[in-house]
């Protein structure tokens, strides 16, 4: 079962990007909604830009979004079944103390605070190359 992570960036303000997060099992699916929901909503405000006489610019940044998401797609739509029976065992072994100097338990993460900076830093460094 492949799911395959869907990152559309949301512009709150002129050019402040808010990660919206869509999970799918199918790529058809995330092309139709890359049509619809970015590609021709940016082609569409950058037509309004030209006929009032701004310069069009949310079809090439749609571009690069797009783009990023798929050189991150490898990473995002495999599967890697991992164990972690012997990081379990190690953690437990902790001290208390030593537990709150390292914390390791994947159920005390933020997955919203994660999903947030894990786009911002794709966007920030992953835009740089493309």
């Amino acid at each position: 079962m492949i799911i395959t992570l869907l990152i559309f960036y949301v512009f709150v303000s002129d050019e402040t990007p808010v990660p919206f997060v869509f999970f799918t099992k199918s790529w058809a699916v995330v092309n139709a909604w890359s049509i619809l929901c970015q590609i021709a909503p940016a082609h569409a405000a950058d037509w309004w830009l030209k006929m009032t006489g701004r310069e069009p610019k949310y079809a090439k940044l749609m571009h690069n979004v797009i783009a990023i998401r798929n050189a991150v797609d490898y990473f995002t739509a495999g599967v890697w079944p991992m164990k972690s029976d012997r990081a379990r065992d190690l953690i437990s072994s902790l001290s208390e103390e030593d537990q709150e100097k390292f914390p390791c338990n994947p159920s005390h993460i933020n997955w919203q605070e994660y999903i947030r900076d894990y786009c911002n830093g794709v966007f920030r460094y992953l835009k740089a190359r493309n």
